[in-house]
């Protein structure tokens, strides 16, 4: 789906447009900097980062764009031994009238962050790369019929490059008072090219071809109806087809879905269902698939769940891994202890797992769980401070339990391995 819009926030509601330049000094300390399962290297980096952040607010056209250098050294490969790293990030909507908007968003990136590569923890190396994903949405309302085309394009380049295309088309509508009816459709045009192919789920690489061309057709509908003053209930259901030179694999999905929230502080979206992926060259797998989000507001804090599981075309997300079952679990705790002063605790566990589809089915799952907690202190109206820890274990398998089902390749007998970081940081930004 297209990307989301960020409203902006602006100290002068009645200005049309405001920029604030930003300064920022980072210090980071790693005990794992290469992420080596032996040999571990410690690494202090020092990072000057410089920013603009652009607010609009004309009575048609409202957005944000944001964007920052950064220049970071490490002492782990000597001095005068400098990285840059820019980003940008950059959401605005145009209305044309109250039935017509156009909405750009923008996100780019250049970092050595495995966890940017892949928000599932399979990139596991420190390597520079540079992603970019860029989507543009016309939302039209057609008397009763809201509709949606949309197109999002997702660039990575690193040892492999990935470039996807997705094009879209949704409408949705009222059944009478209480019930709503969502139908659309994708097609999707993914390549991935350069070098020997880095996709791996683990310690094995994939066997794919080093230049690779896929394309995917998609359609979803849902119904819904409102339960109650403060929830809805419906189901969900979604076919695809992914064609590739060598393999074709059909998707489908049917779900349960649900949405309650109270003004005292609950909020909870659920979807919980079954998936099944049948592949020409890996078989037939299946799996429980649901993505649930819980959250709970007292008067200082705020507790937030997360829960995911289903398979994934990661060509259409970033780096290219073929289709893979994917789980998530997260859960934060965040506290206010002043109004200038907030501390937050947080873990996350993730588990990957090929299919075959796009990767192959014998290599290595991949696990990665996280926990650690931060402090943010708004020193001055101007200067803002975050203090921030991170533990985090990776390990890989051969093991297979995310999945049932048939499959024409064997789990890994490969050796499992482990690495684990340490990681803190203090970072002081300037805004103005």
């Amino acid at each position: 789906m297209p990307g989301p819009f960020r409203e902006p926030f602006l100290v002068a509601p009645t200005t049309s447009f405001e920029l604030h330049p930003t300064f920022g000094f980072r210090e980071e300390y790693t005990d794992n900097f290469t992420l080596a399962s032996r040999g571990r290297t410690d690494n202090f980096r020092s990072t000057l980062s410089s920013g603009l952040n652009l607010l609009i607010n004309r009575p048609r056209t409202k957005g944000t764009v944001s964007s920052s250098v950064s220049a970071s050294q490490d002492s782990a490969t000597g001095q005068g031994d400098y990285q840059i790293f820019p980003t940008l990030n950059g959401s605005v909507r145009h209305t044309f009238d109250p039935r017509l908007s156009l909405t750009v968003t923008d996100s780019f990136t250049r970092t050595d962050e495995p966890s940017q590569g892949d928000q599932g923890g399979l990139r596991r190396e420190r390597r520079t790369f540079t992603s970019n994903t860029f989507s543009i949405a016309a939302d039209w309302l057609l008397d009763l019929i809201a509709t949606q085309s949309y197109y999002r394009n997702s660039v990575f380049f690193g040892a492999a490059d990935t470039v996807s295309h997705i094009l879209g088309f949704n409408a949705s509508t009222r059944l009478g008072a209480l019930m709503g009816l969502t139908g659309g459709y994708e097609y999707s045009l993914r390549e991935t090219s350069g070098g020997t192919s880095s996709a791996s789920t683990g310690t094995t690489t994939t066997s794919r071809s080093a230049s690779s061309e896929s394309t995917g057709h998609r359609v979803f509908g849902s119904l819904s109806r409102r339960v109650g003053q403060f929830g809805s209930a419906g189901v969900s259901s979604s076919y695809s087809i992914d064609s590739t030179d060598d393999n074709d694999s059909r998707t489908w999905n049917i779900s349960l879905v649900t949405a309650y929230g109270l003004p005292t502080g609950l909020s909870l979206s659920s979807s919980i269902g079954y998936s099944l992926l049948d592949s020409d060259r890996s078989g037939t797998l299946s799996t429980i698939s649901t993505n649930t989000n819980a959250s709970y507001r007292f008067v200082r804090a705020v507790i937030s769940l997360g829960l995911f599981q289903d398979f994934r075309q990661t060509a259409e997300e970033g780096q290219d891994f073929g289709v893979v079952v994917t789980r998530t679990m997260t859960g934060t705790f965040s506290y206010q202890l002043t109004p200038f002063i907030n501390t937050n605790l947080r873990t996350s566990y993730s588990r990957n797992e090929p299919t075959g589809s796009g990767n192959t089915a014998s290599a290595q799952a991949s696990s990665t769980f996280a926990a650690g907690g931060g402090l943010s202190w708004q020193v001055l109206r101007w200067l803002s401070m975050v203090l921030d820890y991170t533990h985090t274990e990776r390990s890989t398998d051969g093991s297979r339990t995310l999945t049932t089902g048939s499959s024409t390749s064997e789990s890994s007998s490969s050796t499992s391995s482990d690495v684990s970081e340490n990681r803190a940081f203090l970072s002081l930004t300037a805004s103005f």
